[in-house]
């Protein structure tokens, strides 16, 4: 079940879906083999991977379908950069 009416169609509501994207970062300044060295963590989509339902149709033979957007799926990645 949604979060919220989406719409009604025929007297019966249509339940929406949630969206809610959390992303975040970590970097590190220090030095390796004693050059300029940056480490990176970014981390994309935490908590919410999940499909929404973001509308609704009626097709011609009465029956209800779900219109649905997917979320990004979790994605991590760490990186480092070195200064020469």
């Amino acid at each position: 079940m949604g979060d919220y009416v989406l719409n009604y169609i025929n007297g019966r509501a249509i339940q929406g879906g949630r969206l809610f994207s959390l992303h975040g970062a970590a970097s590190y300044r220090g030095k390796l083999l004693n050059l300029p060295t940056v480490v990176r963590l970014n981390v994309r989509n935490l908590l919410e991977t999940k499909y929404v339902t973001t509308g609704v149709v009626k097709l011609l033979d009465g029956s209800i379908r779900n219109l649905h957007a997917y979320g990004d799926p979790l994605n991590v990645s760490l990186t480092t950069t070195v200064e020469f």
